[in-house]
């Protein structure tokens, strides 16, 4: 499957590259970037209107011990927010087993 990604709302590229160490270092990808700024302003609006009603806001907070924690800003169909303190349309089950796999030394592969 292909993947879009805009850089510097300038350049454009398209191809099956995952923006991950292992994709760039192990893997043969394929991809093409348009240096299109008309283009890409204005194809980013309607993505940035669309992401907005589709995907949560991460937000990095710290609390009262200092420590950072992510929460989840949803935007609802009437126009309210919510937030989520836990990683959403997540189970329990799915939050241990993330917990448990952040045990391992697997850094460099994300």
């Amino acid at each position: 499957h292909s993947k879009a990604f805009f850089l510097d709302r300038e350049k454009i590229f398209i191809g099956s590259l995952n923006l991950d160490p292992r994709s760039v270092h192990e893997n043969t990808e394929i991809g093409v970037v348009l240096d299109a700024p008309v283009l890409s302003n204005r194809i980013l609006p309607l993505i940035d209107e669309s992401l907005e009603q589709k995907a949560f806001r991460l937000e990095l907070v710290e609390d009262e011990h200092g420590s950072g924690r992510i929460i989840w800003h949803e935007v609802n169909d009437d126009g309210t927010g919510k937030i989520h303190r836990v990683d959403p349309d997540t189970s329990i089950w799915e939050r241990i087993m993330v917990g448990f796999a952040g045990l391992f030394p697997i850094e460099s592969q994300l």
